[in-house]
Protein backbone atom coordinates (compact mmCIF):
# COMPACT_ATOMS: atom_id res chain seq x y z
CA UNK A 1 0.00 0.00 0.00
CA UNK A 2 1.04 3.37 -0.94
CA UNK A 3 1.95 5.79 2.25
CA UNK A 4 0.64 8.27 0.33
CA UNK A 5 -3.14 6.98 0.58
CA UNK A 6 -2.47 5.88 4.18
CA UNK A 7 -5.36 7.55 6.68
CA UNK A 8 -6.90 6.97 9.97
CA UNK A 9 -6.09 3.29 12.12
CA UNK A 10 -3.92 2.30 8.85
CA UNK A 11 -1.75 5.37 9.38
CA UNK A 12 -1.84 5.18 12.96
CA UNK A 13 -0.63 1.75 13.03
CA UNK A 14 2.18 2.14 10.83
CA UNK A 15 3.17 5.35 12.59
CA UNK A 16 3.17 3.29 16.01
CA UNK A 17 5.19 0.38 13.71
CA UNK A 18 7.93 2.77 13.31
CA UNK A 19 7.98 4.34 16.93
CA UNK A 20 8.57 0.61 17.92
CA UNK A 21 5.32 0.20 19.91
CA UNK A 22 3.79 -3.02 20.25
CA UNK A 23 0.52 -2.28 18.38
CA UNK A 24 -2.59 -4.30 16.29
CA UNK A 25 -6.24 -3.12 15.00
CA UNK A 26 -9.07 -3.85 16.96
CA UNK A 27 -12.38 -2.75 16.50
CA UNK A 28 -14.40 -1.13 19.04
CA UNK A 29 -17.65 -1.85 19.78
CA UNK A 30 -20.40 0.61 18.10
CA UNK A 31 -17.52 2.20 15.81
CA UNK A 32 -17.80 1.61 12.09
CA UNK A 33 -13.95 1.79 11.71
CA UNK A 34 -10.80 0.30 13.81
CA UNK A 35 -8.22 2.01 16.26
CA UNK A 36 -5.04 1.25 17.03
CA UNK A 37 -4.35 0.38 20.95
CA UNK A 38 -0.96 0.45 22.26
CA UNK A 39 0.21 -2.04 25.55
CA UNK A 40 1.93 0.12 27.80
CA UNK A 41 3.85 -0.96 30.67
CA UNK A 42 2.10 0.56 33.35
CA UNK A 43 -1.62 -1.20 32.41
CA UNK A 44 -0.48 -3.82 30.16
CA UNK A 45 -4.14 -5.57 30.19
CA UNK A 46 -5.27 -2.27 29.06
CA UNK A 47 -4.55 -1.19 25.58
CA UNK A 48 -5.16 2.44 24.57
CA UNK A 49 -6.36 4.69 21.68
CA UNK A 50 -3.10 5.58 19.94
CA UNK A 51 -4.38 8.39 17.07
CA UNK A 52 -1.09 10.46 15.79
CA UNK A 53 -2.57 10.94 12.82
CA UNK A 54 -5.54 12.84 14.51
CA UNK A 55 -4.58 13.74 18.36
CA UNK A 56 -2.13 16.31 18.89
CA UNK A 57 -1.12 14.94 21.98
CA UNK A 58 0.15 11.61 20.32
CA UNK A 59 0.92 13.16 17.01
CA UNK A 60 2.57 16.45 18.07
CA UNK A 61 5.52 15.04 19.56
CA UNK A 62 6.48 13.47 16.35
CA UNK A 63 5.86 16.15 14.87
CA UNK A 64 8.55 18.30 17.02
CA UNK A 65 11.42 16.16 17.06
CA UNK A 66 11.43 14.70 13.59
CA UNK A 67 9.87 16.98 10.96
CA UNK A 68 12.10 19.10 8.90
CA UNK A 69 9.91 21.14 7.02
CA UNK A 70 6.03 21.73 6.81
CA UNK A 71 3.97 24.22 5.29
CA UNK A 72 0.63 24.82 3.51
CA UNK A 73 0.57 23.89 0.12
CA UNK A 74 -3.40 25.60 -0.37
CA UNK A 75 -5.56 26.96 1.97
CA UNK A 76 -9.38 27.53 1.74
CA UNK A 77 -10.45 30.19 4.42
CA UNK A 78 -14.00 29.29 3.49
CA UNK A 79 -13.93 25.98 2.76
CA UNK A 80 -10.96 24.54 5.19
CA UNK A 81 -12.19 20.96 4.78
CA UNK A 82 -10.24 21.26 1.28
CA UNK A 83 -7.07 23.14 2.58
CA UNK A 84 -4.14 20.61 2.04
CA UNK A 85 -0.56 20.93 4.04
CA UNK A 86 2.93 18.75 3.14
CA UNK A 87 5.44 17.65 5.62
CA UNK A 88 8.46 16.30 4.58
CA UNK A 89 11.43 14.47 6.94
CA UNK A 90 15.47 14.95 5.64
CA UNK A 91 17.21 17.30 4.25
CA UNK A 92 15.74 19.79 2.13
CA UNK A 93 15.26 20.03 -1.32
CA UNK A 94 15.80 16.07 -1.29
CA UNK A 95 13.19 14.95 0.91
CA UNK A 96 9.78 13.99 -0.51
CA UNK A 97 6.95 16.25 0.43
CA UNK A 98 3.80 14.10 1.55
CA UNK A 99 0.60 15.77 1.57
CA UNK A 100 -2.44 15.82 4.08
CA UNK A 101 -5.88 17.55 4.67
CA UNK A 102 -4.36 18.27 8.22
CA UNK A 103 -0.58 19.01 9.48
CA UNK A 104 -0.64 15.58 11.60
CA UNK A 105 -1.57 13.36 8.85
CA UNK A 106 0.62 15.41 6.55
CA UNK A 107 3.69 14.84 9.26
CA UNK A 108 2.61 11.29 10.00
CA UNK A 109 2.95 9.81 6.48
CA UNK A 110 6.32 11.42 6.04
CA UNK A 111 7.42 10.32 8.87
CA UNK A 112 6.21 6.51 7.98
CA UNK A 113 7.70 6.63 4.97
CA UNK A 114 10.97 7.91 6.47
CA UNK A 115 10.83 4.86 8.06
CA UNK A 116 9.68 1.80 5.38
CA UNK A 117 9.54 3.75 2.68
CA UNK A 118 7.33 4.69 0.16
CA UNK A 119 5.18 1.54 0.41
CA UNK A 120 4.34 -0.42 3.36
CA UNK A 121 2.68 -3.81 3.39
CA UNK A 122 -1.32 -4.52 3.65
CA UNK A 123 -2.65 -4.49 6.62
CA UNK A 124 -6.53 -6.09 7.14
CA UNK A 125 -9.10 -3.57 9.25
Amino acid sequence: MKVTDLEGALLNYWVARAEGLRCEIRPRKGVAHAYIFIDTAVHADYPRIYRPSEDWSDGGPILDLRMQVCGVLNRDNHAPESSRYRCAMGNYPHARMYQGHTILVAAMRAYVASKFGHEVPEVSL
